[in-house]
């Protein structure tokens, strides 16, 4: 299944948004990107091979925060705590 849109983001940009179950998919696109002779399009698809592959991806949510957990609000030394009864 996939599916395609165009957004009218927040500071009047346009954002395009493709839905695509297939990983190949959108390799594909992006290769036929590369293919265009207009320079701007080239450029747009370098920018989606390097999200594509941007080890903050969005595609796993296991490759996103931070690498050092002690730091991270989702590691184990931050959020609420246990006080004892009163």
């Amino acid at each position: 299944m996939s599916q395609a849109y165009v957004l009218l983001g927040t500071e009047n940009e346009y954002l395009l948004v493709l839905k695509l179950i297939d990983e190949k998919a959108v390799c594909k696109i992006i290769d036929e990107l590369y293919n265009s002779r207009v320079p701007f399009i080239k450029e747009l698809a370098a920018e989606l091979e390097k999200s594509l592959h941007d080890d903050g991806s969005r595609r796993d949510p296991s490759k996103t925060g931070s690498k050092n957990k002690s730091k991270s609000p989702n590691g184990n030394n931050s959020g609420r705590r246990k006080t004892k009864d009163t």
